[in-house]
């Protein structure tokens, strides 16, 4: 029997966000700008997975 926890680190995940922006239009640049630095900031806590395990194993 056997038990094991532990975290697993993937490193930091990374948003990119765009927007078709045919007038130019400086609001919904300045818009998905913030969209995509707050989507970046609550990604950077799924760089951590926590691991359980467990392992019953039978011999005879």
């Amino acid at each position: 029997m056997g038990f094991d926890v532990g975290v697993l680190v993937t490193g930091s995940p990374q948003v990119t966000l765009n927007a078709s922006n045919p007038t130019g239009d400086a609001q919904l640049t300045s818009d998905v700008a913030a969209a995509q630095a707050k989507a970046n900031n609550q990604a950077s806590w799924y760089r951590f997975w926590p691991v359980i395990g467990l392992y019953v194993g039978y011999a005879f």
